[in-house]
């Protein structure tokens, strides 16, 4: 079984193009440049809108998530040094990184779980574009 690097690095060497826009404004190939550190940050800044949306925020030990009701936390130094934590994660995934694998399910259902809101989101305004006028208002 592939390592959480090799993963990474084999999902990375997918896209086609290394140079195209990717994660924080960054390219492939400049976020790869990146120290290992600020590369997990940047990777982590996407894991804490996926935290957020699962609600990691409600049961985390830092404040600051609490009180902003969304994951604003980064690995501590003392995290990294300790172990055990997914680099690529914000902190309230966990020690032993338990929450790793629903935010990667949710972020590889990510896509189509957006068109299928979207769908509805069209399906609805048609209809509701069939009960009204020209004018915009109810018939």
């Amino acid at each position: 079984m592939a390592g959480t690097g090799e993963r990474r690095q084999q999902w990375e060497d997918e896209e086609e193009d290394p140079d195209a826009p990717y994660i924080g404004g960054y390219s492939r190939n400049e976020l790869q440049a990146l120290p290992e550190r600020q590369r997990d940050r940047e990777y982590q800044k996407v894991t804490q809108v996926l935290a957020t949306h699962l609600g990691y925020f409600r049961t985390c030990t830092l404040p600051v998530c609490r009180r902003a009701k969304a994951c604003r936390g980064f690995l501590s130094d003392a995290q990294y040094e300790m172990g055990g934590y997914h680099s690529a994660c914000p902190p309230c995934a966990g020690h032993g990184a338990p929450r790793h694998g629903e935010i990667i399910h949710f972020l590889t259902h990510l896509p189509q779980a957006l068109a299928q809101q979207v769908e509805m989101e069209l399906q609805a305004l048609a209809h509701g574009n069939r009960n009204r006028g020209s004018d915009g208002k109810r018939r």
